[in-house]
C-alpha cells in the first residue's frame, strides 16, 4: 500500500507541476498577445489618415489657444479689478457709517 500511495503522490505532484507550468506559459502568452495587439493598434493609428487629421487639428487648436492667452490679458480682468476696488470703497464707507 505504501508504493501505491507514493505513486499517487508522485503522479499528482507531476500533474500539479505541469498545470503550474502550463498556467505560467498561458499567462506569458496572454501578456505577449496583449502586447502584440497594442503594437498592432499603434501601427494602425499611425497609418490612419483620420488620426493624423485630428492630431494636426488638435495641435493647431492648442497652439492658437495657448499663444492667445499669453499675448494679452483679458479686458474683463481689468474690469473685474475695477469693480472689486469700487466694492471695497463702498464697504469701507459703510463701515465708517456704522
Amino acid at each position: 500500500m505504501g508504493k501505491v500511495a507514493t505513486g499517487i503522490c508522485i503522479g499528482l505532484t507531476v500533474l500539479f507541476g505541469l498545470w503550474l507550468v502550463g498556467g505560467v506559459f498561458h499567462l506569458f502568452g496572454s501578456i505577449l498577445g496583449l502586447f502584440a495587439g497594442l503594437v498592432g493598434l499603434i501601427f494602425k493609428l499611425l497609418f490612419s489618415k483620420a488620426f493624423w487629421f485630428f492630431a494636426i487639428v488638435g495641435g493647431i487648436v492648442y497652439w492658437v489657444t495657448s499663444s492667445k492667452q499669453e499675448s494679452s490679458p483679458s479686458p474683463l480682468a481689468h474690469d473685474h479689478d475695477h469693480k472689486v476696488a469700487d466694492l471695497e470703497k463702498r464697504l469701507d464707507r459703510l463701515n465708517r457709517m456704522i
